[in-house]
């Protein structure tokens, strides 16, 4: 029997989970953020590359929209390198957005940081390093707490944030495999960096490998029981590593998946960001849970409000071509 004095609790909003943000982004909206991201990121000290891999994603899009690529349900290599560059585009859109507007330049938005995101290959599957997504990940984790108005550094473990007054760790880590035991190692070795530098802190979780080959459920409910198969594995290595996993007061966990259909006249994709969030009691401190629930039902809906804009056609910033 475990006797430690740390119980777990799935604390989610919307009961199980949250699809985030409304609104759909087309190709051409796409594209249009693209080039709003590259000439942001280039005024704030970090132009991208014209060969490296948002360019290419916004170039990748534009020949869709120029009907010189033709999407076909056979095509999976096409497919794979669209659904990559869709991600690269928003995240890298939503970054640059958080960074002009919250903190021109600087922290949490360092420009050694900015242009370490911008590098790698076009695709996940090609990627020899994986520093660079990593990196993305961190900054859009930055991006999306300081959208929804959480003060935040950078600083080991890998980001800090003002949590009731006090600034505590975030460790990031982004998952390319689905082995549980992997899984276990990184949770262990993010809450071990948390513990050595600010003692409590938090999580956050990247699982879009438990994602790849899948198909987006049609529908919420399937959606969500979709979504609760990959928190599950999550929740259950934590369950199981109370010990190891004491200096987390919660785990944040952040999945992408894109989904298409054929049966129109044309092709079309939809992209669901799930999130959701796992809590820690703590017995030795009465009432961390709530206060956790507290902060992120104050902070997640704040969020969904400012990705919701970020996706509508009346963002307040101009998305025309550089």
């Amino acid at each position: 029997m475990d006797r430690s004095p740390y119980h777990l609790a799935n604390v989610v909003l919307n009961r199980e989970w949250r699809e985030g943000s409304a609104g759909k982004v087309g190709s051409r909206g796409l594209v249009a953020r693209a080039n709003w991201a590259i000439r942001v990121l280039s005024d704030l000290g970090a132009p991208p590359h014209p060969s490296s891999r948002l360019p290419n994603a916004r170039n990748l899009l534009l020949g869709l929209n120029n009907e010189e690529l033709i999407l076909s349900p056979t095509d999976s290599a096409l497919l794979e390198r669209v659904t990559d560059a869709n991600k690269t585009i928003w995240e890298l859109f939503v970054i640059a957005n958080a960074a002009l507007r919250r903190h021109r330049v600087g922290k949490p938005f360092p420009l050694h940081l900015l242009q370490l995101a911008l590098t790698g290959a076009d695709l996940t599957s090609d990627d020899k390093n994986n520093k660079a997504r990593n990196t993305q990940f961190e900054l859009y984790v930055a991006s999306l707490l300081t959208l929804g108005g959480a003060e935040v550094q950078i600083a080991e473990p890998d980001l800090r944030f003002l949590y009731w007054g006090e600034f505590l760790g975030l460790a990031a880590k982004r998952m390319t495999s689905t082995k549980a035991t992997t899984l276990e190692n990184r949770l262990v070795e993010a809450v071990g960096q948390i513990a050595a530098h600010t003692g409590r802190g938090f999580v956050a979780v990247n699982v879009d490998a438990f994602y790849v080959g899948a198909t987006r459920a049609e529908g919420l409910k399937e959606r969500a029981r979709q979504f609760n198969e990959r928190v599950a594995i999550v929740s259950d290595v934590v369950r199981r590593r109370f010990g190891p996993l004491k200096a987390a007061r919660g785990v944040l966990i952040f999945g992408h998946l894109t989904s298409w259909s054929f049966e129109g006249e044309a092709p079309s994709f939809d992209t669901s960001y799930p999130t959701t969030f796992l809590l820690i009691e703590d017995e030795v401190e009465p009432g961390s849970r709530a206060r956790g629930e507290e902060f992120f039902e104050g902070l997640m809906p704040r969020i969904d409000r400012e990705l919701t804009r970020l996706r509508s056609n009346q963002v307040d910033f101009d998305l025309d071509t550089v």
